[in-house]
């Protein structure tokens, strides 16, 4: 069975008797891991109980095949319920996982955690899709409204209010990656503090204070075509290890900014106006270079760049590429066509 990302929270808090294994795989690690003890919790178990879990690690399994099905037809002491955790799972325990299927020894519950598998191509994805007594869920990066849920949950439990644009902000701004984003709001609710409130002004300047602005700087001196900066932004990104992904999502986002401030324009607006009228706001410090950007950049090469940008997210996300290495030179890419642009005015 493929448990659908609405269907998500339901399955994990009550999977049904019949599911044997459940495989949680994904790009986002810390949902992954989330996600995993959610269900152990809604099993009655502990996290990390000695008692009623077993964990085995890829490699372990795949050295004993029989390993498996012993721990799935133990008896915990207490006859509650037991689970068998297998980390690191790749393709390669298909087989084994197959045999268990087949079989179903004991009572246990397994659950297998990956990091990103093909699903289309992944046979262990297909077989637990395709087997009644298992269940697959990808945990891949949150979108926009799904932070924006999760941020707001996480002010409300700090008692921290927090006003709307300031929350549009955080969603259009962090890290996509749910365990990265979710240290920046702990560090705002702390710089707030309970019963207080977070204004759009506060959350830049924290973020500024904080070297959160450290995107914001990598995408402006690309687009404006400062090959310097870039290249002391790029080693400051691959220092912090700032996700090639993340950074590729904030320049798509950026173009789809600048191709407002067109849209804008064209309908009769001033640059000014424009500018003042997009949500989330642009940074005060940003407000120049923006308009200047907006002159070096038509909208067929944003349209061109958001195409080129589309289909290098989707290449960063395969397994085996060379992701920060082909983030950066489209990054150099379009801070030498930038800088063209500027020369040539």
């Amino acid at each position: 069975m493929r448990v659908q990302p609405r269907n998500v929270e339901g399955f994990l808090k009550n999977p049904g008797d019949g599911i044997r294994c459940v495989l949680i795989y994904g790009s986002d690690q810390t949902l992954v891991s989330e996600r995993a003890k959610t269900l152990t919790t809604s099993l009655g178990i502990p996290p990390g109980d000695p008692f009623r879990t077993d964990e085995f690690s890829c490699d372990q399994i795949m050295g004993d095949k029989a390993m498996l099905a012993d721990a799935a037809a133990a008896q915990s002491l207490d006859q509650g319920s037991r689970l068998v955790r297998i980390t690191d799972a790749t393709d390669r325990i298909t087989p084994v996982i197959a045999d268990f299927l087949d079989t179903l020894p004991g009572a246990a519950m397994v659950i297998l955690e990956a990091k990103e598998l093909v699903r289309s191509r992944s046979s262990l994805v297909k077989l637990l899709e395709g087997n009644d007594a298992g269940a697959s869920l990808a945990c891949y990066d949150d979108s926009d409204r799904d932070r924006e849920a999760v941020f707001s949950q996480m002010f409300r439990e700090a008692g921290v209010q927090v006003d709307n644009d300031a929350l549009d902000w955080l969603a259009s701004t962090l890290d996509a990656n749910r365990g990265i984003s979710r240290r920046e709001i702990e560090k705002l609710c702390l710089f707030a503090g309970p019963g207080e409130r977070l204004t759009l002004e506060m959350v830049l300047e924290a973020a500024a204070e904080a070297g959160g602005a450290a995107m914001d700087s990598l995408i402006f001196s690309a687009c404006g075509g400062d090959v310097a900066q870039l290249e002391k932004w790029l080693e400051r990104a691959a220092m912090e290890d700032l996700s090639p992904v993340a950074m590729v999502r904030g320049l798509i986002g950026h173009f789809f900014k600048l191709l407002e401030l067109h849209a804008a324009t064209k309908g009769g607006l001033a640059v000014d106006a424009a500018m003042k009228s997009m949500r989330p706001p642009i940074f005060f410090k940003n407000v120049e270079p923006m308009k200047r950007q907006h002159r070096l950049w038509p909208e067929k090469s944003i349209k061109d760049q958001l195409t080129a940008l589309a289909g290098l997210e989707s290449e960063l996300k395969s397994t085996g590429s060379p992701d920060r290495l082909l983030c950066e030179r489209h990054f150099y890419q379009v801070a030498i066509l930038a800088r063209r642009r500027a020369q040539a005015r």
